[in-house]
């Protein structure tokens, strides 16, 4: 089932070197519980996170903003998530496919980001 994920092509995706690195440690740190079809489901004042919700709280977003959003909309609340994961054809596609349909860890998917994507900085 990892097979299609396992060699991305290298450096394909580009992200700010700081968040990109934030979010791999975070992603890495069992820090967050993983859920599916949500940026953040918060249930009984406990929050999870998809891996894009993850992306959203290193930027500081907070889990109430989060709570239940399926996705990126053109809104000006969500201008600092890079370009990339806002956009479903993009690097954002293949994350919510890892996260959602293939119910990848964050371990995993914090690899295949290692891989996929390169800072530009």
């Amino acid at each position: 089932m990892f097979d299609k994920y396992d060699d991305p092509e290298v450096n394909q995706w580009v992200l700010p070197k700081k968040f990109r690195q934030n979010w791999i440690e975070a992603l890495e740190s069992n820090k967050y519980e993983q859920t599916q079809g949500a940026l953040c489901e918060i249930s009984d004042a406990k929050s999870s996170y998809c891996a894009l919700g993850v992306a959203c709280k290193v930027l500081g977003y907070a889990d109430e903003d989060l709570d239940g959003i399926l996705g990126f909309s053109s809104e000006t609340r969500w201008n600092e998530i890079p370009n990339n994961l806002k956009d479903r054809d993009e690097l954002c596609g293949v994350i919510v496919q890892m996260n959602d349909d293939e119910c990848f860890d964050f371990n995993k998917i914090a690899d295949w980001i290692k891989q996929a994507t390169y800072s530009n900085e």
